[in-house]
Order: C-alpha cells, then structure tokens, then sequence
C-alpha cells in the first residue's frame, strides 16, 4: 500500500471543489491557503498515520480558541 500523505491529495480536492460543486475561484484560494497553514502547523502526515486524527483535533481546537471563522 502506497504511503500517501495530506499534500497528495489537495489539488485533486481544489480541483473537484472547482469543478463538482462550482467553488468561486476565491474560495478555493482560500481552501488552498488553509490546507497548507494545517500541514506547516501539524506536518505532512501519512494517511494512514495514527496520530493524523490527533493533529486533526488538535488543529481545530486551535483554531476555536482563536474564534476562526469560516469567513476567516
């Protein structure tokens, strides 16, 4: 089984963000910019890492205690 990790997958996503669901082009601009603030805050980490849903949490509750909106 192949190791991917997170940055694999995020132009796929943007990409079907754009095309699928027809995501204004600021919008996927803003996915990209917050994708890549996770992966430089928790790491690059393999899919099939264990500690991946651990710094998922982590992340979120990070950003609730700064009040983060969906807005930014």
């Amino acid at each position: 089984m192949e190791n991917y990790k997170i940055s694999d997958f995020i132009e796929d996503f943007l990409i079907a963000k754009n095309v699928e669901e027809g995501c204004a082009s600021s919008t996927i601009k803003a996915y990209r910019y917050d994708l890549q603030k996770f992966i430089e805050l928790v790491g690059d980490l393999q899919i099939n890492s264990p500690l991946l849903r651990q710094k998922i949490r982590l992340f979120l509750k990070k950003l609730n205690e700064i009040n983060y909106t969906k807005k930014g």
